[in-house]
């Protein structure tokens, strides 16, 4: 398949597998599947679109609230950097098998938007570094980054079980690194989708919240910040450096790390008046 019959959104079911066709990320957006007013956008549970040709994430995928398990694994997508919030019931993500490099805020969105998340694979991909911040989502039952170039993490550390590997990164985190990402995790936290069944209304979450998740816009410094935390944090992991550069470069990544907790916390304060 190439293309999605135009009648699918009338259809009232909850497991849909498209896998192993040729489908594009443009065959995905502008079928009914993105369309979460249709009878399947509002039905469906369990998104198959594995072994496909995606290159990126439908972006109007996010609007399904009542999807539990999304396959993507087996694609061509190279950054997550799209990611957004809005899958408020997702239990189970597999990313495996593509071509990311690149998490984008995946580690936070999740970590914030995503309470019910248990299962995260992201093996097989085209990562050099991975995000310390994994280690906060602290749900999971599952976890796996083998089979990716980066050389921070061990293939020892990474065999082990999904606890140990949580920990882990977590530890590689200080303190005030920690409360930042707790802090803005808590952005994109809506309340409405928690392991608590009464608020998750009559279907237990089946249908979704009733309203869409809203985080407030990042800032043009904290997005720059940002970009030059994940570089420097790259240029850390680059065995080749002496060790007046990794100091020199620990030191910078430190102070760009503080510039950022501050301009969250200013981003709040405003928010809040």
């Amino acid at each position: 398949l190439t293309s999605l019959p135009t009648n699918l959104g009338s259809l009232a079911i909850t497991t849909l597998s498209l896998s192993k066709n040729s489908l594009l990320t443009q065959a995905i957006s502008q079928s009914a599947i993105c369309n979460s007013q249709s009878v399947l956008g509002k039905s469906l549970v369990h998104l198959d679109i594995s072994a496909n040709r995606l290159n990126s994430i439908p972006t109007d995928l996010f609007k399904l609230t009542s999807i539990a398990t999304l396959n993507l694994s087996h694609n061509q997508i190279r950054s997550l950097e799209g990611w957004q919030p809005g899958l408020v019931c997702l239990v189970r993500l597999d990313l495996s098998n593509n071509k990311i490099s690149n998490l984008g805020k995946l580690p936070v969105i999740l970590g914030g938007n995503s309470p019910r998340v248990k299962s995260l694979a992201l093996q097989n991909n085209a990562l050099t570094l991975i995000p310390p911040a994994l280690g906060l989502l602290d749900r999971l039952d599952h976890i796996d980054l083998r089979g990716n170039p980066q050389r921070a993490v061990r293939l020892s550390i990474l065999d082990r079980s999904c606890k140990d590997i949580l920990s882990f990164l977590e530890n590689r985190l200080e303190p005030k690194e920690v409360e930042a990402i707790r802090f803005e995790q808590s952005k994109y936290s809506s309340g409405t989708a928690s392991d608590n069944p009464s608020s998750l209304g009559p279907n237990n979450g089946i249908n979704g919240p009733t309203s869409e998740p809203v985080a407030p816009k990042e800032s043009a410094l904290e997005i720059e910040l940002e970009r030059e935390i994940e570089s420097q944090t790259i240029q850390l992991n680059n065995v080749h450096l002496s060790e007046p550069q990794k100091y020199a470069t620990k030191k910078k990544l430190a102070m760009t790390k503080s510039k950022l907790i501050r301009e969250r916390r200013r981003i709040q304060m405003e928010s809040k008046n």
